[in-house]
């Protein structure tokens, strides 16, 4: 029995390998990680000036370590949703803001969709004071097609565009609205 033992050992061994897929392989190679990508919009409304606000920022994957880690072998992503939260305001205790939308870009400036913030069905209004005071948490997620389209736009240029244009019914008023953009980035490590 001792003398079948190791190719008994080895056959099996073999057996095992063989059962293994290049897939699966690729599967042990291959990770996921959770990103959060934040970038905060400064608003200042003067007394004198206009009530509208228009600002853009990018959102670039490659300023988290951990995608920057991945080079060239980032394989999908995928947005999870995006967070506001409206911050370190100074105003009046009645000035609201009563308009908003977001238009996501391509790094090339080409849209990727707009979306309306206020008024919707679930927010006629924010009142920047009340919403800064009890630390309100905005999530906005998108539908499957406008997701995808984010998600190409990152696979492809690592960054996106949000443009915010809104207006506020008073003035003056400063705040800052801090931004969280939530991803799923797959890649591999392996050499």
């Amino acid at each position: 029995m001792k003398k079948y033992l190791p190719f008994f050992l080895l056959l099996t061994g073999s057996l095992l390998y063989s059962a293994c897929s290049s897939d699966d392989v690729e599967d042990l190679t291959t990770i996921t990680i959770d990103s959060d990508l934040k970038q905060s919009f400064e608003v200042s409304v003067a007394e004198t000036g206009p009530t509208t606000i228009s600002t853009e920022k990018t959102f670039d994957a490659t300023s988290d370590a951990q995608i920057l880690d991945f080079g060239n072998k980032i394989s999908a992503y995928q947005m999870d949703s995006l967070t506001l939260e409206f911050k370190s305001y100074v105003g009046a205790a009645d000035i609201n803001l009563n308009n908003a939308s977001l238009s996501i870009k391509k790094a090339d400036g080409s849209n990727l969709g707009s979306f309306t913030l206020i008024p919707s069905s679930n927010i006629q209004e924010i009142n920047l004071k009340e919403f800064d005071d009890n630390n309100v948490v905005i999530t906005i997620t998108f539908d499957d097609a406008s997701t995808q389209a984010i998600s190409d736009a990152f696979l492809a240029d690592n960054k996106i565009s949000i443009a915010v244009s809104a207006s506020v019914d008073g003035q003056p008023a400063d705040f800052t609205v801090e931004t969280v953009l939530y991803l799923k980035v797959s890649g591999s490590l392996a050499g």
